[in-house]
């Protein structure tokens, strides 16, 4: 809120105005992109004699794209729509629902870029609002399409958490707190209680069934509640905690301990600054500065790959949606915490199954119902079905 002192110099009166700034329902970043749309009706040719029948239709298309449906790409084939898509590239004008458009009428081609990054920014500390709009593009998009999702300096609460179990095909997730909201006693509802409750509704739901990475920082957390919730999800190979708390759990803890409940987690140490291990260190990954945020996800998501090697990988030739939601400023945290985590899968000795007290002998749930002893009627209450009917009559 503004406010401004005034003066009128008709009447003389002195009078304070208060100006609050409006926040639009309708999220810009929809049509954003690089580029600029040209009205088609407002070119002008530079060059001799009149411009071509194709540069209009390109022009047309280009101006239009945002009505079409995936059938029309279709059925125009793939000869006429690598000219408008190559069209909206060189005009740097391929927004969100245009990427997602091609790849739904021509999934899987080799000449459509698989990774689209969509930055949303936002001032510091503000609620994430846009989350349900993300949500539903999300969803709107093809099946196999993966999403690296960061949320960077917002005040970020347990129901924003909760919002996210309805997100498809996470598979990166960058969690950071506002650093006002993480210095103040205002936990933002996000304790050690609720991180077993997110786990369980995580269990509940089938959620995070994508999901390889999380970072989880400046959270009022402590190291073992956080680490038990994140046991829960299925996916989960690789970890980061940057929390004053969960660093006052890990003194005297030896580097490359085991930790968690029943040690499903190891501690991965990342002191060491050589070049020769900055391919396999995830904070110096995090950390450079020669590379933007959608591609340390990527760097980092690979990296948990290798880490960890999974039989059930996802195909290369997945579609990636890239978001980085948030304050855009970069900073340096000098009183940094950051610790990372690798997931320890459990012995095959863990799946055997315990027999049960009582064996059953080969008669199953049957067998058992006749094992039980029948109640005896005492002799007096016994009375022919005969008479009983007869009550009725």
């Amino acid at each position: 809120m503004a406010r401004s002192l005034h003066y009128d110099q008709h009447n003389g009166q002195v009078y304070t105005q208060n100006s609050v700034e409006v926040t639009s329902m309708v999220s810009t970043w929809l049509s954003k992109s690089t580029g600029k749309k040209n009205n088609p009706s407002e070119y002008r040719n530079t060059g001799t004699g009149a411009s071509s029948l194709l540069g209009m239709a390109m022009r047309s298309c280009a101006w239009n794209i945002d009505i079409f449906v995936p059938n029309d790409l279709v059925c125009a084939e793939w000869a006429y729509a690598e000219k408008i898509y190559e069209y909206l590239k060189s005009k740097d004008t391929v927004t969100l629902k245009n990427w997602a458009l091609f790849h739904k009428a021509f999934p899987g081609s080799k000449y459509l870029i698989r990774t689209f990054t969509l930055p949303i920014g936002a001032k510091h500390d503000s609620p994430p609002l846009e989350l349900e709009p993300i949500r539903r593009q999300l969803v709107s998009l093809t099946p196999t399409s993966l999403t690296n999702l960061e949320l960077r300096n917002l005040t970020v609460r347990d129901t924003d958490l909760m919002a996210l179990l309805e997100f498809p095909n996470l598979a990166v997730l960058v969690l950071e707190q506002s650093r006002n909201l993480c210095k103040s006693k205002d936990d933002g509802g996000i304790h050690d209680k609720f991180m077993s409750r997110w786990g369980r509704a995580v269990y509940d739901t089938k959620a995070f069934m994508k999901l390889k990475v999380i970072l989880f920082r400046h959270f009022q957390t402590s190291l073992n509640d956080t680490l038990a919730g994140f046991t829960v999800f299925p996916k989960l190979a690789l970890c980061n905690l940057d929390s004053f708390f969960a660093k006052q759990d890990m003194i005297g803890m030896a580097p490359g301990a085991l930790v968690g409940a029943r040690g499903r987690w190891r501690h991965l140490p990342t002191d060491c600054q050589s070049t020769q291990v900055r391919g396999q260190n995830p904070e110096i990954t995090w950390r450079r500065s020669d590379k933007t945020v959608h591609e340390k996800m990527e760097m980092i998501y690979e990296l948990a790959g290798k880490l960890l090697p999974r039989p059930e990988t996802d195909a290369l030739g997945s579609t990636l949606v890239s978001v980085h939601y948030g304050d855009s400023n970069r900073y340096y945290d000098r009183k940094s915490y950051s610790a990372w985590f690798v997931r320890v899968p459990p012995n095959a000795d863990e799946y055997i199954v315990l027999p049960a007290k009582r064996p059953n002998p080969a008669g199953g749930a049957a067998a058992e119902v006749s094992q039980r002893p029948k109640k005896r009627v005492k002799s007096g209450k016994k009375q022919e079905i005969g008479a009983l009917l007869g009550a009725f009559v």
